[in-house]
């Protein structure tokens, strides 16, 4: 099953992140007060953030593709812990790795339709033919990123560095 419908059900409508992912992990925490978590490691196909939800009329019709994707991964590994609590769904200490790019990275996403959600990352090896197209805008490089992403979910802000050699967007260098 996807991720985009599992956040569907519970109560996370119309969401722009798809993926299917498939692996190992456990659990443990109590019921009251309400923690459960464990370690993870999956193996992570269709990963792409689209630009209007997995349920919209267009995406639904198999149209994932062209301008409906802003971000697409190959198969990707991601090992590290996740943690669900009251409020939302998280992930700590991640290590992503797909092709040559490696990411450590920490995301908390709440699970009301209100909320926010948290997304930091350390890319100390990214090569972005590993990630192909960036909203339809072809981006090169190799090198080190940070990022971090998040806010409320109708307001979501990202920021980061890049550093890095043979960089260009869109065939300009930088």
């Amino acid at each position: 099953m996807s991720l985009a419908r599992v956040l569907h059900a519970v109560d996370v409508p119309h969401a722009w992140v798809d993926l299917v992912a498939s692996g190992k992990t456990s659990v443990d925490g109590t019921l009251a007060p309400f923690l459960l978590e464990g370690p993870v490691d999956f193996h992570v196909r269709d990963f792409a953030v689209c630009a209007r939800a997995w349920d919209a009329p267009e995406v639904v019709r198999g149209k994932r593709e062209g301008e409906l994707v802003y971000l697409a991964l190959g198969p990707t590994r991601v090992t590290g812990r996740w943690r669900w609590d009251p409020n939302g769904l998280g992930f700590i200490d991640t290590n992503i790795t797909t092709g040559d790019s490696r990411a450590i990275a920490d995301a908390h996403v709440e699970f009301a339709a209100r909320g926010r959600m948290r997304i930091r990352a350390d890319l100390p090896t990214i090569d972005f033919s590993n990630i192909g197209p960036i909203a339809r805008v072809p981006i090169e490089g190799v090198g080190h990123l940070t990022c971090n992403l998040g806010g409320p979910y109708s307001k979501i802000v990202a920021t980061g560095t890049f550093e890095g050699e043979h960089a260009s967007v869109s065939g300009m260098p930088l």
